[in-house]
């Protein structure tokens, strides 16, 4: 009963800063044991997708731009991925790794913004500059209660920056963000929704291996041994 207390503890417990809030993310994902999620991301004309499903350690990825898709996918042996429009996969050993939220926190070079989307890890903001994040909301969108969090900033050029993230009730998993700002070539916004986010997915064990048809034609790429994504 005291550690399953701990556990809900440490779970609700609010984020006072930024990269609190985005440690928070990235703990909440690496906690789950099964989960798929398919994302829809606009920014601008352009329209990007990802459709994951992890399970114990197990990952596959699918992230979509335009035409063009890039899959990676692992077990608790072995990684893989594809590179669909340049016909290029690549396999690696997954080395033993211990988990660190810090090591998978995204980060920014100075005066600049980064996103992440594209692994198997939560989608992921960051900044360089000073970030004030205003107090949560409760809300309620399209019929379903998130939690509401916005950060502000503002760069060396004054340029400023907002990013609001809507999470589930209960834990720092992600369910929708949109991001408004202000850069060196003007306005710019965009933003994404979760349209699947099933934590009791069903899983089939061959999603995590590398089919052979899948790479008829392919050529084999060399990578390093791979940590697993430290998700």
């Amino acid at each position: 009963m005291i550690a399953a207390a701990t556990f809900l503890l440490v779970t609700l417990q609010t984020p006072t800063t930024f990269e609190a809030l985005e440690l928070a993310k990235i703990r909440a994902y690496h906690e789950l044991k099964t989960c798929r999620e398919v994302w829809e991301v606009e920014m601008g004309d352009q329209k990007l997708g990802r459709d994951s499903i992890i399970d114990d350690g197990q990952y596959r990825v699918v992230i979509t731009v335009g035409d063009g898709r890039f899959i990676s996918l692992a077990d608790k042996k072995t990684s893989w991925m594809l590179m669909e429009p340049q016909k290029v996969y690549y396999e690696s050993e997954i080395k033993p790794w211990t988990f660190d939220p810090k090591e998978s926190l995204l980060k920014a070079a100075k005066d600049e913004f980064q996103f992440k989307f594209d692994s198997n890890k939560p989608m992921q903001f960051a900044l360089s500059t000073e970030v004030k994040l205003m107090p949560i909301e409760e809300v309620t969108v399209d019929k379903e209660k998130l939690r509401k969090v916005v950060a502000l900033a503002k760069n060396a050029k004054g340029h400023e920056i907002s990013i609001t993230q809507w999470f589930l009730p209960d834990r720092w998993l992600l369910k929708r963000f949109s991001v408004k700002g202000q850069g060196d070539g003007g306005p710019f916004e965009f933003g994404g929704v979760a349209k699947v986010l099933d934590l009791k997915a069903k899983i089939d064990p061959a999603d995590f291996k590398l089919d052979p048809e899948s790479i008829k034609g392919y050529q084999k790429g060399e990578l390093p041994p791979t940590d697993g994504g430290n998700r």
